[in-house]
């Protein structure tokens, strides 16, 4: 599963970038050793090894995040300012790696 794309300057273009510990220079990229960078360097993908799983997203995709917060009831305003501080940062941050994020806010009553 993709992780990265070869053509993203935050990523390794060459076996060289990977070597001498380089590899540990791309943190965002999740490889755990030399040999994930250099894989990554001569296929454009990363092999995921994640006992979770991983997520690839294109290149123009948004990521998709979720809250799941009480806006009802008698606590619902504590759950309405958590979401604002949610919304600060991302429209502090702005994009992810690149990537655009797209907010998914659900009640949990």
């Amino acid at each position: 599963m993709s992780l990265a794309v070869a053509s993203d300057p935050g990523q390794p273009a060459t076996k060289a970038d990977c070597k001498k510990g380089g590899w540990e220079d791309y943190t965002n990229a999740g490889f755990r050793n030399q040999g994930d960078c250099v894989r990554f360097v001569q296929t454009g993908t990363f092999v995921c090894r994640d006992s979770l799983g991983c997520v690839s997203y294109g290149a123009e995709d948004s990521l998709r995040l979720g809250t799941s917060l009480v806006f009802s009831g008698p606590v619902g305003p504590f759950g309405v300012d958590e979401l604002r501080g949610v919304e600060m940062a991302v429209d502090a941050h702005g994009s992810v790696l690149g990537h655009a994020v797209e907010l998914s806010n659900h009640d949990d009553v």
